[in-house]
């Protein structure tokens, strides 16, 4: 395979486009055009950084004898990769060790404690970042509150640990096993042995480890400080990932909204502009994170265009929200449904106007009597309610006749399109409103509510003897407390006299011990 094919093929692979691949190399996308085609070919130091970026050797992009590259010999090699580094890594660790002064352990010694404590300290701001996080997920609710708190912890305290890791060790390589030449140890035995041969002709390489200049320290901090300033870059960026996925949402439930004649055409372009501001900061997030190349000019032009529209979509909305109205009523299409029920009359009948005796089962609703003379021993019920919100029933318990309701949503989103479309919005709270009209003759209706007002006091009674019954409770628990004191203050006085006996015997004691020690320092005076 050819070096153009092998190219082609192996940016398909990584899913680059030729833009991509020219932003990386840092020529124009004509130019990896003319490569892929077969025109020009790439120049060495390009070659290098498409082995890098390909993660494959030269002699596997470039000799046409090799026909493909594939992505188990890479992953084959990119373990045996990871193997060595490793093995590596241990082996120049110990033999650097070796041969380093005790003075130079110690220097190192040190100085990798103070990147441990630093890196330590940096739990401080995660926790914050844990806290923070976790407030917000509890405005959600305590039961998913809890479960994405568990998650943001977990995955802050892997990110944490592994980032701490990588840096400690990235740290003690670069300031020090990048400084230390290995020769005296990697060098074969026929190497070796040519160089005792010819120990008196040419001199021996002796230079083993550099010594760290004293700046390098600062250098050293400024790297740490510039991988946890994009950590934090990193978790900045997940409010605008999220906030940019609501605007989409908004988007689609506004287009949705055009089908169905809702014209809000300030919130529509607020939203497209607001779409394109969080996707410039995202993408300026992400070109600092990934440490690519930023068009400033570019970016400021969109930042400028995003500024400008959302402006003109707030005036926009203004207007629109000025058109608008709010009228304390139910939209004039919605029609009431009446029901009635009637029932005999006795003389300790009443009927509740609200929930004060039942708020477990019944809602309020608005109560009326009107006087009928027509009707004699008996009373009449009706109750006006909007179907589909309201399903009403008579319950009646011993002498208390009261109508229960179960709430439902209704036709709810056709009410609210048809008031979008007009503009208008109505009091949608008197969707669950139930009017209640009682018809019965003028000495019926006295007595229904002198038997309401009888009802209501045998219940304030009834709450009164359970409160004194409380009380009485309550005061006979404080009757039986002084018998406890006084044991308690017995048993106070017990301990006291404990506690004196035992720093009585403990200044003895000490007495003693002084003695003893008098005594001692004599003898060995002697």
């Amino acid at each position: 395979m050819k070096f153009n094919e092998k190219l082609q093929k192996l940016r398909k692979e990584n899913q680059m486009s030729q833009e991509q691949l020219a932003d990386l190399l840092e020529v124009s996308r004509q130019a990896v055009s003319k490569w892929e085609s077969g025109t020009t070919y790439p120049e060495m130091d390009k070659l290098l950084m498409l082995c890098k970026i390909f993660k494959c050797t030269l002699d596997e992009l470039t000799n046409d004898d090799i026909s493909d590259i594939t992505v188990e010999e890479k992953e084959e090699n990119k373990k045996k990769n990871w193997l060595n580094i490793i093995l590596e890594y241990l082996k120049k660790t110990i033999y650097m060790i070796q041969d380093m002064s005790l003075k130079s352990v110690i220097s190192m010694v040190i100085k990798m404690l103070l990147v441990f404590i630093f890196l330590a300290a940096l739990c401080v701001p995660v926790y914050g970042l844990y806290l923070v996080g976790s407030s917000i997920f509890y405005t959600m609710g305590e039961s998913i509150g809890k479960l994405l708190s568990d998650i943001w912890i977990f995955l802050l305290m892997i990110s944490y640990a592994t980032l701490s890791i990588t840096v400690f060790f990235y740290t003690f390589k670069i300031q020090y096993l990048d400084a230390y030449n290995p020769n005296k140890h990697l060098n074969t035995e026929k190497e070796q042995n040519s160089i005792e041969e010819n120990a008196e002709e040419k001199t021996k390489i002796q230079i083993v480890y550099k010594e760290v200049p004293t700046s390098s320290i600062f250098q050293m901090f400024g790297k740490l400080c510039t991988y946890m300033c994009k950590t934090i870059l990193f978790f900045m960026t997940i409010p605008f990932l999220l906030f940019f996925a609501f605007l989409f949402i908004a988007l689609i439930i506004l287009i949705y909204g055009l089908f169905y004649g809702i014209f809000y055409i300030g919130f529509l372009i607020a939203v497209i502009f607001s779409i394109l501001l969080v996707f410039v900061i995202i993408k300026f997030l992400m070109e600092v994170l990934f440490s690519r190349k930023i068009n400033f000019p570019q970016m400021f032009k969109l930042v400028i265009i995003s500024i400008a529209g959302i402006g003109i979509a707030i005036g926009i909305c203004i207007f629109e929200i000025a058109d608008s109205k709010y009228l304390d009523s139910l939209p004039d299409e919605i029609e009431k449904t009446t029901i009635s029920k009637t029932i005999l009359y006795n003389n300790n009948l009443y009927i509740s106007p609200n929930q004060y005796f039942y708020p477990e089962d019944i809602h309020e609703y608005k109560l009326e009597y009107i006087e009928d003379n027509s009707l004699t021993g008996e009373i009449k019920i009706e109750v006006n309610y909007i179907n589909g919100f309201q399903d009403p029933e008579f319950i009646i318990r011993e002498n208390n006749v009261s109508i229960y309701s179960n709430r439902k949503n209704g036709n709810i989103r056709n009410i609210l399109l048809h008031d979008l479309r007009k503009k208008e919005f109505h009091n949608y709270d008197l969707l669950y409103d139930m009017e209640v009209t009682i018809y019965a003759n003028k000495n019926t209706i006295q007595l229904l509510k002198n038997n309401w007002e009888k009802a209501i006091k045998k219940h304030e009674e009834s709450e009164l003897d359970s409160c004194r019954n409380q009380n009485n409770q309550l005061q006979n628990k404080l009757d039986s407390l002084p018998s406890n004191i006084d044991n308690l203050e017995y048993q106070l006085e017990r301990k006291e006299e404990e506690l004196e006996n035992l720093m009585q015997e403990k200044e003895e004691m000490q007495e003693e011990l002084k003695y003893y020690k008098d005594t001692l320092q004599e003898l060995l005076a002697r």
